[in-house]
């Protein structure tokens, strides 16, 4: 080999050299926003697992409040099925004594 092979190999070997340089450098920069997109990954559950327990609250609270709403509803059926007569026999009664009164 002559000097000027050993030049071109030399060459060479330092454009693998810095190519293999360049290439761990990226992978280290790959590496790096891997990284970075992992914690925001996670970041971004934790958020959603918050928002989920939120909402298993508000679900379980408004079931509360619309048991308390049946009941409430039930209760006012049976008054109404209880009161409306009695208010119709109030008024009929009410009527008849202003009517013999009025005969009278």
């Amino acid at each position: 080999m002559d000097t000027d092979d050993a030049r071109k190999m030399i060459a060479l070997l330092e454009q693998i050299r810095d190519g293999q340089q360049l290439q761990l450098q990226r992978q280290a920069e790959a590496l790096d926003r891997q990284t970075e997109a992992l914690g925001m990954q996670r970041q971004h559950f934790e958020n959603l697992q918050n928002q989920s327990g939120k909402a298993r609250e508000l679900q379980e609270r408004a079931e509360k409040i619309q048991a308390r709403s049946a009941r409430l509803i039930g209760s006012a059926r049976v008054l109404v099925l209880i009161v409306a007569p009695l208010a119709v026999l109030l008024l009929v009664f009410v009527c008849w004594l202003v009517f013999s009164r009025a005969v009278r």
